[in-house]
């Protein structure tokens, strides 16, 4: 560990202030890729560390997309899809920006602060990760 967190403080790319510059270097991250992330990075698990599958159900009406639901074959989103403000300015594309309305990124959020509370469970009034997630805050 102590390797890791050296290499990336001490490489030249991560210290450069030459991409924070750049406006054109980075992109959005679709919804559903950042909460396997965050599942990967908190290294989900059952409590009898059993191998389970876990249903995410109800996901598209919450944060946009559900696994194995893309509307068309093409995904969730059009690939020459631009946002209003900088990204159309600029002439660039951002498809996964599509996914972004108010109700799904407030729900997206309600629902990643509720997980470390409630965990994958239906639990306390729809506020865990059964049927009802990202629901109400």
């Amino acid at each position: 560990l102590e390797a890791t967190v050296a290499s990336v403080f001490l490489d030249d790319e991560a210290r450069s202030t030459t991409l924070d510059a750049d406006v054109t270097h980075g992109r959005a991250r679709e919804p559903l890729l950042k909460l396997i992330h965050f599942f990967r990075a908190m290294e989900l698990d059952t409590e009898d560390r059993r191998s389970r599958e876990v249903d995410l159900i109800y996901l598209k009406d919450k944060i946009g997309q559900e696994s194995h639901y893309a509307p068309s074959v093409f995904s969730f989103f059009l690939a020459e899809y631009q946002p209003i403000g900088p990204v159309l300015d600029m002439n660039l594309v951002a498809p996964e920006a599509q996914l972004f309305d108010a109700p799904k990124l407030i729900g997206f959020l309600n629902g990643m602060t509720n997980l470390p509370f409630y965990g994958i469970a239906d639990c306390e009034d729809g506020k865990g990760f059964g049927p009802f997630f990202f629901s109400r805050f």
